[in-house]
């Protein structure tokens, strides 16, 4: 199979959905990675003024989280803006428009749990 016939505005609803999805994904690890690193700097700060040799490395993970918001909207643009009510879609773009398999999938899905995982962890810290 090389191409698939869908209706345009299911796929519009797709999409929009999965944008919203990524978003709320995003901006919960987002505020996960800040929390982390707002939480080594005030270590060091602290180690400094007790007069201490402070650490001059912060030990994050190299991969902060990225939003792909981005990605989705140019594909909504792209299907708000087209006249007919179906549109074609090759194999990879239905698995990225309409399954929301796309190429950084993986990656955004690791950073983003293991932020959004510290912020559990540091709201229950504070109760």
């Amino acid at each position: 199979m090389n191409a698939v016939i869908v209706p345009r505005i299911s796929l519009l609803e797709i999409l929009r959905m999965n944008r919203d999805a990524h978003k709320g994904a995003f901006d919960k690890a987002d505020k996960g990675y800040r929390q982390m690193l707002i939480t080594q700097l005030r270590q060091l700060i602290t180690s400094v003024e007790l007069g201490g040799k402070p650490e001059t490395y912060i030990d994050m993970p190299d991969d902060a989280p990225v939003d792909h918001s981005e990605d989705y909207d140019d594909a909504i643009a792209l299907l708000e803006i087209s006249t007919g009510p179906d549109v074609s879609l090759t194999w990879d773009d239905w698995r990225k428009y309409g399954r929301d398999h796309w190429p950084w999938s993986g990656s955004f899905s690791s950073s983003s749990s293991s932020y959004s995982s510290s912020i559990s962890s540091s709201s229950s810290e504070d109760d």
